[in-house]
Parts: C-alpha cells; structure tokens; sequence
C-alpha cells in the first residue's frame, strides 16, 4: 500500500510538473532525478557498496569512510565498485568532486519513484550492501531493492528522535524488507545508533585539521573575515526569522558594544535571492556571504556562532561551530540535533526565544572577561567530550563486517 501510494503521489508530481510551474526547488529535484542516467560511468564489474544520502551534509557525514581506501578493502570493496547518490540537485557538486576524484562507477541522482527506473538502476549497478544515512526513504526504490533479495542495508538514524510515528512507520516496513534487523531478530530504530556513532564527528575533526594547517580563510572576500579587535559573529544556515531575533537583540545593546561586533551571515539557501533580501533588509549592518557548501570552514577564526532554524523546522547543524570550539547561540527548537543536550549542560549551547536575553548574553561576552573565560571553559569541556565519541568509521567497518555478506 505504501508503495503504490508512493507511486501515485511521485507521479502526480510529474504530470503537474509537466503542466505548471512551481517552485524551483521542487521543479529542479525531479528533473535531477530524471537525468539519472546521464551519470553512469561505467558498469561495475562485480557487486557494489552503495551509500545515499538526502543532501550533500548526509553524504559529508559518511565522506571520512568512504574516501579512505583501506576503510573499503577491509569490507572487500574499491572505490571502482561504490556507488554513491542523493535525491537532492544541492548535492549534485559534491557528487561530481567525489566520482572523478575517486573514480566512482556512479555518483549522481536516484532514480525516478517508477519500478522501471528503480529496476534498471538494481539491473545496471549491482548493489549489494546500502549504507542510509539518517532518514531519506523512497518506497519504490526500496521495495524494488526487496525483490532482488540480494541487498542488504545498514541504516544510520544519526537524528532518529525527530522521526514521527508515520515516517517511522515507513521506515520500519521498509528497511525490513531489505534485511535490517538487530540481534534479537527485531526491529530497533535505536540500535545502529547506538553502537556504531556518528561517522560525522570524524568527517568534521578531519576537515577542521586539514583547515587549520590553511592560511588562507574560505571566506574571501576581506570584509567577511574575521578582524582582529572585534567579537567576531558568524551566523550560519540563517533564515529571516533568525535574522529578524537577531536583529531585535542588537538593538538593546549599548553602542559601545555594538561598535565591538563584526557580524558575518551565511543564508541557508544563498540561490534564494527573495529570502536573501529579506534577510539582507533585517540585518542591514552585517556582512553577507552568498558562497556555498563552506559552512564547516567558515566558522574557523571566529568568537561565536549563532546557528540557524531554530525558528523555524528545527536548528541547523551545531557539531561544526561546537568542534571549532566556539560559544553556540540558537532559537529555540533543538530536536533536530541530538547533540543539544550535552552542549547545553557543558554551557557551550545556549537557546533563546526572548531576544532581550540575547542581548545580556552579548553584553557580558563583550565586556566581562571572567565571563567570556568561563563560556569558553565550557566550549573546550563540551569540545572533548564529542572529540571522545570519534571513532564510528570503524564501528562501521566492524558493524559490516559482522553481517557476513556472502562473497
């Protein structure tokens, strides 16, 4: 049933697509999907290991396994037999990078949600194992992937307590049918979670090291730099809402403290020039950067992050800014990032929805230096304490190693 509902719903979208416009977003990911085909390399010669992600940052999670070759031969794959896709254009650069870099069979798009694509993929690419990442589910692709009855999947629910019962639902009847289970035979949604890790700590510490040997900012341009002197602010994955609290929170300050500030904002979605003026019209006096896919390198050099969506659907990613060691600042809603908890109790998260708050904050950080030494105490406590969870590639080399996939 859920199949055939997924069927109806994706091709309902393809006949009003062909018929109205809508938005770019919406209009761009079936067309991307639908060029799958345009990125075939080569046919593998043997079975594949194949990773998805919804987005080019679940793909980023899984880059520390994936790019290191001995991770792949300790699993008996190669690079020339990974496959790797997303059902998002957004990650269509990442993908291209990633395919000629390591010289991928396959680096694009999923398919259409019609059992003739999602067969011809199975048919043409050979997946044996899939790692998921999070919670990017399509129904006709998986259940296709049932009826080879030869995949078998690992599935890493990094954020499973956002999850609604309905997506659990599908999720679990899904992933079931091509073969995850834990070790009493039934379904937990908690179990790969808890032993095999984030793999994106890794990816993060790796990228953060490679970042700090750099002598050059990724942020270019001078005036988005941070400057000496100054209580640098870099306000990452920002959305109005956010620029608009943050806004009303710089207003209550002292000018003297609002002459300390260099305020840098990168928008959540750059390309989304409507939101970019509004946002650009909330935060006139900050600097905004337009650049894409450099958020994690961004917050290098800075004195606090502020972090978007915490107004809107749910916080963006906090484990970039928090790994760099700084102060993090946010709206409210939390839920979508599981690790909240333990940087609000080593104080190096603080969530707000009263900008007046936000505002004392800003004012003692900018003027009491036991304050600020005590806030960036808590940031290197909080800092170690995820540093210590490293380690989830090779849990997961373990983990598949463990499912004993026949040779």
């Amino acid at each position: 049933m859920i199949v055939w509902f997924s069927r109806i719903l994706y091709a309902t979208a393809e006949i009003i697509d062909a018929f109205v416009l809508l938005s770019d977003k919406f209009n761009n990911s079936l067309s991307y999907r639908r060029q799958w085909r345009l990125y075939l390399r080569r046919p593998p010669a043997s079975e594949t290991l194949w990773i998805h992600g919804a987005s080019a940052g679940e793909l980023e999670d899984l880059a520390a396994f994936f790019s290191n070759e001995n991770n792949l031969k300790a699993i008996g794959f190669s690079h020339k037999q990974l496959i790797l896709t997303s059902s998002s254009v957004s990650a269509d650069s990442k993908l291209k990078l990633w395919g000629n870099k390591f010289n991928l069979c396959y680096a694009g798009p999923i398919p259409p949600e019609s059992r003739s694509n999602c067969a011809e993929f199975f048919k043409r690419l050979k997946p044996k194992l899939l790692i998921l990442s999070h919670s990017d589910v399509w129904p006709t692709l998986f259940s296709e992937a049932a009826r080879t009855k030869k995949l078998k999947a690992l599935w890493l629910p990094a954020k499973n307590k956002d999850l609604g019962y309905v997506r659990k639902s599908l999720l679990k009847k899904i992933l079931l049918h091509i073969g995850l289970r834990n070790k009493s035979d039934s379904f937990d949604f908690r179990v790969e979670q808890s032993f095999i890790g984030n793999p994106r700590i890794d990816r993060v510490l790796e990228r953060i090291k490679i970042e700090t040997t750099s002598t050059q900012h990724v942020l270019d341009f001078d005036q988005c730099q941070p400057k000496l002197g100054f209580i640098n602010i870099i306000i990452g994955s920002a959305w109005r809402e956010d620029a608009q609290f943050l806004s009303k929170a710089i207003q209550r300050l002292k000018p003297e403290t609002i002459e300390k500030l260099n305020i840098v904002l990168i928008p959540h979605d750059p390309q989304n020039s409507h939101e970019v003026a509004l946002i650009k019209n909330q935060l006139s006096f900050a600097q905004i950067s337009l650049t894409e896919g450099i958020l994690l390198e961004a917050y290098k050099g800075f004195s606090l992050a502020f972090v978007g969506g915490g107004f809107r659907t749910g916080l963006h990613s906090i484990l970039e800014p928090a790994l760099w060691g700084l102060p993090v600042l946010c709206g409210p809603k939390l839920e979508k990032q599981p690790e909240a908890k333990t940087l609000g109790e080593s104080r190096q998260l603080f969530s707000y929805s009263n900008p007046q708050d936000l505002a004392l904050f800003l004012e003692n950080f900018s003027s009491d230096q036991n304050f600020q030494k005590e806030i960036l105490e808590g940031c290197k406590v909080s800092r170690d304490k995820l540093s210590s969870a490293r380690g989830a590639n090779i849990r997961l080399v373990e983990t598949i190693k463990s499912l004993n996939l026949p040779g």
